[in-house]
């Protein structure tokens, strides 16, 4: 049975663990919204709240009336507001205590298979939206994104742990358009970033407490700077299915890093990104082996429809959506993008049933897509300021081989828990 005392060891998961983003070829997430996991991962042409413009910055124009002349749109409070966790994390969390949960998972794991891991991340993005009638939207925020990784990967010495984790604080300052009647939409989003990223294969499982992680992750950690830009468009037709069309470039290149380790294809290559500048190095060096030199480009495409439909006397909307990314491009020996060597892993889609018009629901809706050749779902409860969303997904991540040296493909079922106030 599920215990407050079980909540509140999700709530010291929250505040205590660092955050989180990349590494060079290391598996991240830059940014995780219930609404579009919840249709695999479709976010081109089809969002409805603020975190869309991580998909496509041109989103956010779309979230307001061009005759309003209010100025102060929406915001969000600076409090932890989405945690994301698999089924193991899960699992540990339901049947131990606060003082003994990573001792458990790891001690449940040495009898197990070294492919499993723990994963957690929390996010929180408090920001301020501001507009008035045709001038642009205005958003400016401070998004924090954590995630951390525990695995054992030799149950023989269950005393060296693998861990990995990540932090990244954002000051986010966004810009979107729109045309009067909304056909053309373009947004641009400016991100200067501090971040720092702990990377082991030999923690000492002494260290795996709250306090032991939260030492290594802030003090230990490789520290990087960067200043990522992403921009896109949409082009919709307001019509009874009101079409849309839309393509984003996520962290637009500049610069690239050589020896890139793609851990799809096991070897290393020119990517190339948003570039990133080493400052403090952790003492052993093992981070910045493997630490964030370039967040890669990624470019997205994809559309939406959305038919009316009525249900009883209820209005209501079904959005379908698909998008593909990130689409691989390369330029001689340069490459704009990391994906894999499978079509299928760049397939999104999805379809949303929702109240509200045709450019942004308001309500409660569910959501089905598919990604990474799996199923998601989700849906989300919006009353006035209140939101409680829900995602589920699955994510493809790696895990160290130390035998074999090199990375073990694992496939994990993800969930995305959002408790936001947006006044």
């Amino acid at each position: 049975m599920f215990s407050f005392k079980n909540l509140k060891i999700i709530i010291s998961i929250v505040t205590l663990l660092p955050q989180i983003s990349y590494a060079a070829g290391l598996s991240y997430t830059e940014w995780e919204s219930n609404l579009h996991l919840g249709i695999g991962g479709a976010g081109v042409a089809s969002g409805d709240d603020v975190e869309s413009l991580f998909s496509n910055p041109a989103l956010t124009a779309g979230l307001r009336s061009l005759r309003s002349s209010q100025i102060l749109q929406s915001f969000q409070l600076p409090l932890p507001n989405s945690i994301s966790f698999n089924q193991i994390s899960l699992n540990e969390v339901y049947k131990s205590s606060q003082s003994d949960i990573l001792k458990s998972f790891l001690a449940s794991k040495a009898q197990t298979s070294e492919t499993k891991q723990s994963y957690v991340a929390t996010q929180m993005f408090p920001y301020i939206m501001l507009g008035y009638k045709l001038f642009p939207t205005l958003v400016i925020g401070f998004p924090i994104r954590s995630e951390h990784k525990l695995a054992l990967l030799d149950p023989a010495t269950p005393t060296n742990i693998y861990y990995h984790g990540v932090t990244t604080y954002t000051s986010l300052f966004h810009l979107s358009f729109s045309t009067g009647l909304g056909a053309l939409q373009g947004g641009f989003n400016f991100r200067p970033n501090y971040r720092e990223e702990y990377y082991t294969t030999s923690l000492n499982s002494d260290k795996v407490t709250f306090s032991g992680l939260y030492g290594l992750g802030h003090d230990q950690a490789t520290v990087s700077y960067g200043t990522n830009m992403d921009a896109g468009f949409t082009v919709g037709v307001y019509d009874y299915w009101f079409p849309t069309f839309g393509v984003s470039v996520i962290n637009i290149p500049t610069g690239c890093q050589d020896n890139y380790y793609n851990l799809y294809t096991q070897k290393s290559e020119k990517i190339c990104g948003s570039v990133r500048y080493l400052g403090r190095n952790d003492p052993n060096g093992i981070s910045k082996k493997f630490a964030s030199q370039i967040d890669p480009t990624e470019v997205h495409a994809g559309g939406s429809i959305t038919p009316r439909l009525k249900i009883l006397r209820f209005n209501i909307r079904l959005r379908l959506a698909a998008d593909v990314y990130p689409i691989p491009i390369a330029i001689g020996d340069s490459k704009y993008g990391v994906s894999s060597d499978s079509v299928f892993d760049m397939l999104h889609a999805g379809a949303r049933l929702f109240f509200g018009n045709s450019a942004f629901g308001l309500g409660p809706y569910a959501s089905v897509g598919a990604m990474n050749s799996a199923m998601t779902w989700g849906g989300g409860i919006r009353y006035k300021v209140f939101n409680l969303e829900y995602a589920s997904f699955i994510h493809k991540d790696f895990v160290e081989d130390i035998g074999q040296q090199s990375y073990l493909p694992i496939s994990e079922r993800r969930h995305l828990l959002s408790l936001k106030f947006i006044f």
